[in-house]
Parts: structure tokens; sequence; C-alpha cells
């Protein structure tokens, strides 16, 4: 009898033992605002590291990178992708709360605000990674790297935008109108605008604008400005006029217009000119190293500053150039990291030498193989090929001990906050 009772107890407490176990399974949701190759480029930097740390192995990182849910004995992970919609977007966060998700990775400014929105109350609330976010302050989920709520951490990333208008400046002393379509709801468009604006009238030039709130709108704002009469198009960085791009592109190549992006990677699709912050898959890295610390226990959020992203290049596209009746003034073309000529993306040997993240160079190729019209020279995909493996682990650690915030480190930033 005591045996059968032993028994019968234990087949009672297997239930309430699983649901231990799965409680100490983290479950992590990677949002998205809207499809684009480079928030894909995000993603994939992000389960790079995850398999580095042995969370996923790489038949599963496959699974994943198709867009799949995936859950193994270390972790659950979903994904969510909102349409470039603010309704699905928070109907998206939402779900990833009653999914009960320890760790948000935000992916865009927009899904990181409306994470930290609606979780902002919560005694418990999950962590939230954020990346591609390109100004954290101004979109209000920080007030200073180590000034931020405590379950809030990521990368942002700054754009030199008087360095892209400058651009045109060296590219061609005749252009003094140019035109800008942004998207009034996300913060990063605005302020991308704002300052292409601010730093065009600076040199002289007249600056139109034009709000397009969704995919759609932005063709239609993009034929209005060529009716104002401009000379080039200058795309700021947000998710919309990004996933746009191939749209502005196709009013510019109709009216011989110049297309100048602010990031490299807009080369790949139509840019005659991409300039700004690089890479994006760098990015995707950085916060797959803060993942891997939270799920690893090896990192306290509340104490990890928000690193901002810096790092400039500059891609030319020839053949767009050819279709916008541009001539690319040879000094941008000697300072280009890369060039896209005749569908086929060349980068010379001291270029390739240049780059100090090697596996950047495996995801520029594996982006601009997603475009779909463009190809790699044998060189760079050679050069690829022999790189040594990047350790991941070895970079993770010392990306998450230099972006540590100490008391001191606290206490500066909030005196320059007071100060004003």
């Amino acid at each position: 009898m005591l045996g059968r009772s032993l028994l019968a107890m234990f087949l009672l407490m297997l239930p309430a033992l699983a649901t231990a176990q799965d409680a100490e399974k983290p479950t992590v949701a990677i949002l998205r605002f809207g499809v684009l190759p480079a928030v894909e480029a995000v993603e994939l930097g992000v389960l790079e590291v995850l398999r580095a740390n042995n969370f996923i192995d790489e038949a599963e990182q496959a699974t994943l990178a198709a867009h799949n849910d995936l859950e193994n004995d270390r972790l659950k992970l979903f994904w969510g992708d909102a349409g470039y919609d603010l309704a699905t977007a928070s109907l998206m966060v939402e779900d990833a709360i009653d999914q009960e998700a320890d760790v948000i990775i935000a992916i865009s400014a927009p899904v990181a605000q409306l994470a930290l929105n609606a979780t902002s109350a919560m005694e418990a609330p999950p962590a939230i990674i954020f990346t591609s976010v390109y100004d954290p302050v101004a979109s209000g989920l920080s007030q200073a790297p180590c000034l931020k709520p405590d379950h809030v951490t990521g990368v942002g990333t700054s754009v030199p935008y008087d360095e892209v208008v400058g651009l045109l400046m060296l590219q061609d002393r005749r252009i003094r109108t140019i035109g800008v379509i942004y998207n009034p709801a996300e913060s990063s468009s605005v302020a991308g605008a704002e300052a292409i604006s601010r730093f065009g009238g600076a040199y002289g030039m007249t600056v139109e604008t034009a709000a397009a709130p969704s995919l759609p709108d932005v063709s239609l704002a993009a034929e209005a400005l060529v009716e104002k009469g401009i000379h080039a198009f200058v795309v700021p960085l947000d998710t919309l006029t990004q996933s746009a791009l191939p749209a502005i592109v196709n009013v510019a190549n109709d009216n011989e217009l110049l297309v100048l992006a602010s990031t490299p990677e807009g080369a790949f699709f139509g840019a005659a000119i991409g300039a700004g912050p690089a890479p994006f898959f760098r990015r995707g890295v950085q916060a797959g190293y803060i993942l891997a610390g939270q799920l690893n226990g090896e990192v306290d959020i509340a104490a990890l500053g928000i690193l901002t992203y810096t790092g400039r290049g500059l891609g030319v596209n020839l053949d767009a150039a050819a279709k916008q009746a541009v001539d690319i003034n040879e000094q941008i073309i000697d300072f280009a990291g890369f060039i896209i000529e005749n569908g086929e993306l060349r980068m010379s040997l001291e270029d390739l030498n240049r780059i100090d993240f090697t596996e950047e160079l495996r995801a520029m190729a594996e982006v601009v193989l997603a475009e779909g019209s463009l190809t790699v020279a044998q060189e760079v995909q050679d050069f690829a090929a022999g790189l040594e493996p990047f350790d991941y682990v070895a970079a993770g650690a010392e990306y998450l001990e230099s972006n540590a915030c100490t008391p001191e480190m606290i206490a500066e930033q909030q005196a320059e906050l007071d100060a004003g």
C-alpha cells in the first residue's frame, strides 16, 4: 500500500514538475515592424550569436532564419511581424506579453516604443532589447546611455546627416532643391527629415518634405515632390522609407533624379549613392550579445548601457546612377567602400582588408544575393570564404563588459541632464 501511495503521489507531481521545467526555459520574442532585407540582416546577426552560444544548432538556425517558430530544450523563440501597421504592432506586442515572453527583441523604434509603453507598469516586465533604433533619446527610450528604464537596453544608431547631405555638394553644387519623404508615425523618420532640412538649409538648399504614413503613400509623396521641382531625393533612415526605397527609385528614374539614401545598403536597392551608418548585421550581433548574456544570466539589463553605433560607410551604384542620368563624382567613387556596376558588387582588396568585423562581409553578400538582381564578384566571394570564423562568445563578453554602467557614469550623465 505504501509503495502504491508513493507511486500515486509521484504521478500527481509529474505535471507540476513539467511546469517547473518549462518555467526555467526562457521564451524569446523577436518582433519587427515590417519586412526589409536590412532587418533580416539584423535578425541573422541575432541568430548567429545564439548559435555560437549553443542555444540553437545549425539546423535550428536555418529553421529560424526562415521565420519559423522554434522550441528546443534551451529556449522557446517566436516571431512577430507588424507589416508596417501600428495597430498590428500594438497587438503583436500584447501577444508577446500574453505568451509570457521573458525577452522581447524589438527591431525598430515603433516596436520598441510600443513594448516599453506596454510593460512600463508591470511589476516583473520582460527584458526589452531594442536594435535598429536611430535615436533612442528622441524615441523616448532613454534619457542618456545609462539613464533608462531598468528592463530596457539595446543598440541605437547615429546618422551623420550633415555628412550625408554634404555629399550632395561634392556630387554636384548645382543641386539646389532636394526632396525628403518621411513617416510622421516614426520618431526616427521625423528626426531624420528635420536634420536633413537643417543641414540642407545650412548648405543653401531648399528642402521640400512630404509625409507618407503608409507604404502606398510613398509613391504619391514622391510624385508630389517632383512637381515641386526637386533636383534629388534624400531618403532618411527609418523602416518605412527604407522598405519603400524601390518605389522612390522608380519615380526618380522616370524623372532622372538622383537618389541618396542615408545608409550604404540603399545602394543595393536602387539609390545611386548610399551613405551613413553600416552595417545592419552588426546591430543584430550586438543585440545578440545582450540576449545571450541575459539568457546565460551573465548580464544585468538594468546596469547595461545603450550603445549608439556610429560607424560610417559609402556605397555607389553606377547602374542606378545611369538610370537617374547622373555621373557620380570621381571623388565619391574613390571614397566608396563598395561599387555596384553591371549588376555586380565589387570591392577593392584594400577595402576588403579594411573590414574590422569579418562576418560583415558574409552578411553583405547574403543581403546582396537576397535582393535578387545583383551578383557578388568572385574575388569578394573567395575572400569571404577564406575568412577565419569569428569568436562571438569572446566578443560578446567584451561587449557586455565595455557597456556596463557604473555609478559614476550614471551620476555624470544625470548631472549633464540636469544642467540642460
